[in-house]
């Protein structure tokens, strides 16, 4: 992961932080957020900054940010996350204490016994956060099929062959980022293309309507 002019270069995730209003009058609310290695101070002079605003047309007091976050750093899917709130209104400004959390990656599974598909996508949310992510899951003897993770392209190629030469049963396996000891919302997105048969297609399997949650 790099940094060129305040835009990640690489893959990244949403992440979205609540705020609730202690009083009337509130103005502004901002978070401030920095990443870096495990085990490292952070430095607050490459903070990037979210702004918290309603969710939707409900009232306030309930303001939401969203922070946009590399999936790797120096290589790492795990990673120190440190953010506070600053919070201006009422005739005066604060900010709260620095909270630090550890990111993490957890890997998810799809198993297609009939080899029918020819590329999985893997869509989350972390939390309660209807903020969408997506990336692709790679076939077990086939790791190019997933090439998003450091290149950043989330784009379906047609392997139809390089599929079917792998032999079943088919197992695609991706990856979802989130907060440690937090809930992750994941489904999957199936697609079949370049079959000879003409039988191209997708869909989502989504539990039903529940996804699938795991904690990172």
């Amino acid at each position: 992961m790099r940094m060129v002019d305040d835009v990640i270069e690489g893959p990244t995730f949403s992440l979205s932080k609540d705020w609730v209003d202690p009083s009337p009058g509130i103005d502004l609310v901002e978070v401030h957020y920095v990443w870096g290695p495990l085990g490292e101070p952070p430095d607050w002079e490459r903070d990037q900054t979210a702004v918290a605003t309603p969710p939707g047309a409900g009232p306030l007091p309930r303001r939401v940010a969203t922070l946009e976050l590399p999936r790797f750093v120096d290589g790492a899917t795990d990673y120190l996350l440190h953010h506070f709130f600053f919070v201006a209104g009422g005739g005066g400004q604060t900010s709260t204490p620095v909270i630090t959390e550890q990111v993490a990656a957890r890997e998810v599974r799809y198993d297609d016994p009939e080899s029918r598909y020819t590329n999985v996508g893997v869509a989350w949310t972390v939390g309660e956060s209807r903020d969408p992510n997506y990336s692709l899951a790679a076939l077990d003897g086939l790791p190019f099929s997933g090439h998003d993770d450091r290149a950043g392209a989330e784009t379906f190629t047609p392997i139809f062959e390089f599929v079917q030469a792998v032999a079943p049963p088919h197992v695609f396996r991706g990856r979802v980022w989130g907060v440690r000891g937090q809930p992750v919302t994941h489904v999957f997105h199936l697609v079949r293309l370049g079959s000879p048969a003409g039988d191209d297609g997708e869909r989502w399997d989504d539990n039903g309507g529940k996804g699938w949650r795991l904690t990172i």
